[in-house]
């Protein structure tokens, strides 16, 4: 991948932190609990800061995001098998060159 097409994390800050702060504005919803979940995992795979997202929320509404319990659950759960994944992969390829 060229840089050019690669977001960095502080362009994706940008836009996010932009989005809230509209969806504040116009009080209409832009972005739901569900999409705002799955920027979180992004974060995490990408970045491994899924926090950085409430914490934007957090800034602009003054609040804290409150999630819905199952959406916190499965994000959970999906962390959780992402990390045991990397494990796994991480462990094959220490054998392989072993």
């Amino acid at each position: 991948m060229t840089p050019s097409i690669i977001f960095l994390k502080i362009s994706r800050v940008k836009i996010l932190r932009r989005l809230v702060e509209v969806q504040k504005e116009i009080d209409i919803q832009l972005i739901t609990s569900e999409e705002i979940s799955g920027i979180q995992w992004i974060w995490y795979h990408d970045f491994h800061d899924a926090s950085g997202v409430t914490k934007i929320y957090e800034e602009v509404y003054g609040e804290e995001l409150v999630m819905n319990k199952k959406i916190n659950e499965r994000r959970h759960n999906l962390y959780h098998d992402i990390d045991m994944a990397l494990k796994t992969y991480l462990k094959t390829q220490e054998i392989q060159t072993a």
